[in-house]
């Protein structure tokens, strides 16, 4: 076949392409083999790797969530604990001041310096106002942020309008209650609105210093004296501390530290709480919070739920946000599922697009059954949010090593291969001259007795049959010498 294809080729060009084609191809072929098999695997590793990492991601997503629930839980439980402890204090306002001074809880916040705004983590009261009140509604001691409020600015808080948001009805709901129920208000305060919160930037996290919400959940419950109603007691929870729960937390960070001073709202990873009636309590943008009308004309009132897109969306427009009432927006009706699933109960998860994100939330309730709130619901629930480009990190990370590997892998094979290559090619130029040369040599010896040189030594020694070609020319060299010794004889 060599002799159709390569009719003009010596032994030596036929010799190596024989051997290449016998050797060096299959080479090829099983090394591209390789190679694709190392890439197949490769993706079928990061797919897989991809997915179970998604999944535990999303399980990890989740068992926070329920811890956070959990620790909200506990904290307004032990609030409960505080309310208990405070009826049976003696009443005076050096006694409620040591108690308001040894209820103190950490919160990070931004703080305004002339070298511009820092972020700082302080003590502050846990309680902005604790108070008794009479059984007609007057207050008789009040402090306020640790400090005592004079006689002059006692009031009737049986008036809501006279309470600090001019709506409460705390000391009615209490008053009517029996001996040992404790009263827990829903949250309560001033509504912030977004261009309040964020002036001219366009996130939080660019504005750190903006207005915050500021409000109170109230305990509250009946003194008795002698059998006696005397009166009641107020603990007015800061909400603020309510709002540490969430408002650092992001489910990228690690599981050891998953808190960060300013979350990136921007990119829905983050965390917040809603009530056990539909309203966001706690979110890192507070003009999605309810609460009450500070303008003159309305004080007090409670504000409306947004029902149109610019009730969010717009600086001056914005309202709280009652998460069964979004559904109007396209791309939040996923979301407007989660207070039905919530109230009963039990932790789930979903994913959802939101703003051009593929988003994950993973929610569970809050199992605090305090005042008016009742199995299965409790006080709400918490929800933490995560982008799926966020979600991806460890699977993206594990699938860059796998990747990485890979490279790896294919780099050595390849020089593996190129260096068998090489071998073999060597080895293919040494056996094809190793015959060749002896063929040359015996050739060139061949044409030179055929000139009548018939004294030649022939110096090629081999035992194989390049050897025993040798030695028939060798013979031929002789036999011809001594027939032309003869013919020169007659």
């Amino acid at each position: 076949m060599l002799e159709k294809f390569m009719p003009k080729f010596g032994i030596l060009a036929k010799v190596l392409v024989s051997f290449l084609l016998l050797a060096i191809a299959p080479l090829v072929v099983l090394g591209i083999l390789s190679l694709q098999g190392i890439s197949q695997i490769g993706e079928k590793a990061v797919e897989d790797s991809r997915e179970s990492l998604d999944l535990k991601s999303a399980d990890a997503i989740q068992i926070r969530s329920i811890d956070l629930a959990h620790s909200v839980a506990r904290f307004l439980r032990e609030r409960e604990n505080d309310i208990n402890t405070f009826t049976l204090l003696p009443r005076n306002s050096e006694n409620y001041l040591s108690f308001s001074q040894t209820r103190q809880g950490e919160i990070w916040k931004a703080v305004v310096t002339p070298g511009g705004v820092r972020e700082a983590r302080m003590m502050k009261p846990l309680y902005k106002e604790i108070s008794f009140v009479s059984p007609t509604g007057q207050e008789q001691i009040k402090i306020i942020n640790d400090r005592i409020v004079p006689p002059e600015h006692l009031y009737d808080v049986s008036k809501p309008i006279n309470t600090r948001y001019k709506s409460e009805a705390y000391f009615n709901e209490t008053i009517n209650r029996g001996r040992n129920e404790i009263y827990v208000s829903h949250v309560t305060g001033f509504y912030v609105n977004k261009y309040e919160m964020l002036g001219d930037s366009t996130s939080v996290k660019d504005n750190p210093a903006g207005k915050r919400f500021s409000g109170v959940i109230r305990f509250a419950k009946q003194v008795y004296e002698n059998n006696e109603l005397v009166g009641i007691v107020v603990l007015a929870l800061d909400h603020t501390h309510l709002m540490e729960f969430t408002d650092h937390l992001t489910p990228n960070a690690p599981a050891k530290d998953p808190y960060v001073f300013a979350v990136d709202d921007t990119k829905g990873n983050e965390a917040y709480m809603v009530d056990d009636e539909g309203w966001i309590i706690s979110h890192t943008r507070d003009w999605m919070i309810r609460g009450v009308s500070p303008r003159l004309e309305n004080l007090g009132e409670p504000m409306q739920p947004a029902v149109e897109a610019s009730h969010i969306q717009d600086h001056f427009l914005s309202r709280p946000v009652q998460l069964d009432k979004v559904g109007f927006m396209e791309f939040l009706r996923d979301i407007a599922k989660i207070p039905s699933i919530a109230a009963e109960g039990k932790p789930e998860s979903l994913w959802y697009h939101w703003s051009g994100h593929h988003s994950f939330v993973a929610f569970a309730p809050i199992p605090y059954y305090g005042g008016d709130y009742r199995v299965p619901a409790g006080f709400g629930w918490v929800a933490i949010t995560a982008d799926v480009k966020a979600f991806h990190e460890a699977a993206n990370e594990t699938a860059a090593q796998i990747r990485s590997s890979q490279i790896r892998i294919v780099t050595l094979a390849i020089i593996v291969i190129s260096c068998s290559m090489v071998i073999v090619l060597l080895v293919a130029m040494w056996l094809a001259r190793s015959i060749t040369r002896p063929v040359i040599r015996l050739t060139d010896l061949a044409n030179r007795i055929s000139m009548g040189d018939l004294g030649l030594k022939i110096d090629v020694k081999s035992s194989d049959e390049i050897g025993a070609l040798s030695n028939s020319i060798s013979r031929l060299a002789i036999s011809l010498q001594a027939a032309m010794k003869r013919l020169s004889r007659r």
